[in-house]
């Protein structure tokens, strides 16, 4: 069977100017510390359920809180509460794409 290439691989072949603001990626090092981590300086914005039985809610604020995101909470909302609860989805995605200055 042949193999596929990726969804990026197809959208960039399709038209090279896309995606222009995608960080590049690059393969980890195990024997260099990193110079610096995404989450201390890209802003976020972080939904948490507060049913989610998956990952305890606590757990998931104390991350989000970490990385200093943006955080949404569902009351009652369980482990797919961006599916279950578009409304606030979109509240964030919104509120994540206003804040990116051109």
């Amino acid at each position: 069977m042949p193999v596929r290439p990726g969804w990026r691989a197809v959208l960039c072949e399709a038209d090279p100017s896309w995606p222009p603001r995608v960080r590049p990626c690059c393969k980890p090092r195990a024997d260099k510390a990193p110079e610096a981590v995404g989450w201390k300086t890209i802003p976020s914005w972080y939904i948490i359920g507060d049913a989610d039985k998956v990952i305890p809610p606590d757990i998931q604020l104390k991350f989000a809180t970490r990385a200093k995101s943006k955080i949404y909470h569902v009351p009652g909302g369980d482990h797919p509460s961006m599916i279950a609860h578009p409304e606030v989805t979109v509240a964030a995605i919104i509120e994540a794409a206003s804040s990116i200055s051109r």
